[in-house]
């Protein structure tokens, strides 16, 4: 096959919200971008690899606009091969004037969390705010989702193709921090083939929901939001009897397209904040029904339940940030066994000067499974505890010829298991710390820092350590036209009965050519040499890449 020497990657125009309020101040016609040429070099001792030693892109971004309204798009050139045999290409666009919004074409709407929340869709929508009306509405192709499955991966590759289309409509009243919201939304597969040719089933969803969020008083907040979903598996799937139903409710029926697969799943998320001077409090409950879905959203854990008190105090000196809760799943009692967690946190932000900090951070969640619709094994019960501790003390020295900064950072993360079945000795835990010092000569425009890096990685199967120093330089030349980066380090990696000795090293060159024009060379090498008890390798490689750039 030969190689594919023109190559246009990706062509896509996307336009965002542009206020067409100023359109006068605007010029009639202009344009913006820039293109970048690189040229990549790359060689290792690796017999196998499946990088090229030789390859190169050159990019084009242009950026043309009319009175203020861009047009952005993208060319790329290659010398690799691809698969894909045409441009991609992608139009939006979403102007506004004063309270009035449109959007048009590959755009994202976000009406709330359990609705619509940031899923592509391509058609058209309007948003109205005149005052404290709040108003908003979409209408095209929603993304379809599908699971991939492993055992027959080659089925989703030629699935059908459905056309997923719907609405959301939105009113309500308020402002940002005080409004309340109505949201509609429904959307079904279109277009979909008769059911004995069919691997996946169409499907249909209609979720009614509410947001709101309110200043009760001037230290109290609080939000809610609450949704029902009706979500539809198989439209091919027996119709319900209707016999017993009102002419309302079978006219409800037909809209929501419910049938025989149907079920209703609900939502509720709310939380309360009330502040008292320097103090706080707030309490969160939220409960997502098994099984609940939108089509309007990417995703949405399901099947969970939780209580959470938040407590803090913000002084001028110190704060703390607190929080305990809980959580379970098997909300209906289906599964075989029931999940609980028990949630705590703690957070500290110490400040006496200036120039000293402190932060550290502690969380804890117990894991412990209780019996569901069936008796559970001790033997398999899943009972847990992680524990994450965080500390970062932090000095600052700034004047205006020099700056000094030395940096702590300690990170635990431990996982211990309570089953006395299933208990080890060892616990999963790993301790990450460094140790880093940095100084700025502001006047010499150049820079210095120094760190010592340390990380362990211990369970009963294996055991991990890595140490060892990195520095790196930095200075600015010729009035900030020519700036030079440049790092080496060394680290010792002892992976059970393999010990390991890395030595990296890398170089950056920047050089401006006027305003719109530069170049840029990165270099980076490292050198792996390794012994074991039974072999021992030495692994090195070298990466490059020159860059031309020129804006517009």
């Amino acid at each position: 096959m030969k190689i594919l020497k023109y190559l246009i990657l990706l062509i896509s125009f996307v336009a965002n919200a542009q206020d067409l309020s100023h359109i006068k101040e605007q010029k009639a016609f202009d344009v913006s971008g820039g293109l970048q040429t690189r040229v990549n070099y790359y060689d290792t001792s690796d017999t196998i690899t499946s990088l090229q030693p030789f390859s190169y892109m050159f990019t084009l971004n242009v950026a043309p606009s009319i009175y203020g309204i861009s047009f952005p798009m993208s060319i790329a050139y290659s010398e690799k091969n691809t698969a894909f045999a045409q441009p991609f290409y992608r139009f939006g666009i979403s102007p506004s004037y004063k309270w009035i919004k449109l959007n048009l074409g590959h755009r994202y709407a976000r009406f709330s969390q359990y609705t619509v929340s940031g899923l592509k869709f391509l058609g058209a929508g309007i948003e109205l705010q005149p005052k404290k009306f709040r108003f908003g509405f979409i209408y095209g192709s929603f993304l379809r989702q599908r699971n991939f499955r492993t055992v027959y991966p080659g089925d989703d590759l030629n699935t059908e193709q459905y056309s997923r289309r719907g609405f959301a409509a939105k009113i309500g009243y308020g402002s940002r921090n005080n409004f309340f919201d109505i949201i509609l939304t429904k959307i079904s597969d279109k277009d979909f083939p008769p059911v004995d040719s069919i691997k996946f089933y169409p499907q249909a969803n209609l979720v009614l929901g509410m947001h709101m969020r309110f200043k009760i008083t001037k230290n109290t907040r609080f939000e809610a939001e609450a949704a029902g979903s009706v979500f539809t598996r198989n439209l091919h799937a027996a119709a319900v009897n209707t016999a017993d139903l009102s002419d309302f409710e079978r006219k409800w029926a037909d809209f929501s397209q419910i049938n025989t697969s149907s079920y209703l799943a609900t939502v509720v998320d709310a939380r309360l904040d009330q502040t008292f001077k320097s103090f706080k409090l707030g309490l969160q409950y939220k409960r997502v029904d098994p099984g609940y879905k939108s089509m309007g959203t990417y995703s949405i854990r399901d099947d969970y339940e939780s209580y959470m008190l938040n407590l803090g105090y913000n002084g001028k000196k110190f704060s703390i940030n607190t929080g305990i809760g809980k959580a379970r799943d098997n909300l209906n009692n289906q599964k075989m066994a029931q999940t609980n967690r028990l949630i705590t946190r703690l957070n500290l932000s110490y400040r006496p000067v200036n120039s000293f900090s402190l932060q550290a951070s502690y969380n804890n969640f117990s894991t412990k499974q209780t019996e569901g619709r069936l008796p559970l094994n001790d033997t398999i019960r899943i009972y847990q505890a992680n524990q994450t501790l965080s500390i970062i003390p932090q000095l600052r020295l700034v004047n205006k010829k020099r700056a000094h900064i030395i940096l702590l950072n300690y990170t635990y993360t431990g996982m211990t298991d309570k089953n006395p079945y299933s208990e080890t000795k060892i616990p999963v835990q790993s301790n990450v710390g460094f140790v880093q010092y940095n100084y700025q000569n502001l006047p010499g425009k150049y820079g210095v820092s120094f760190n010592v890096t340390y990380s362990s990685m211990k369970s009963k199967l294996t055991q991990v350590t890595t140490l060892g120093p990195f520095l790196a330089f930095q200075k600015s030349f010729a009035k900030n036209k020519f700036s030079l980066q440049t790092g080496a380090g060394y680290f010792r990696v002892s992976a059970n009965d393999v010990n390991s000795d890395i030595t990296k090293a890398q170089l950056n060159l920047t050089y401006k050519i006027g305003k719109k024009q530069y170049l840029k060379l990165n270099l980076i090498t490292n050198r792996n040499l390794s012994a074991g008890r039974s072999h021992a390798y030495t692994r090195n490689y070298i990466r490059s890449m020159l860059v031309y750039g020129l804006r517009f």
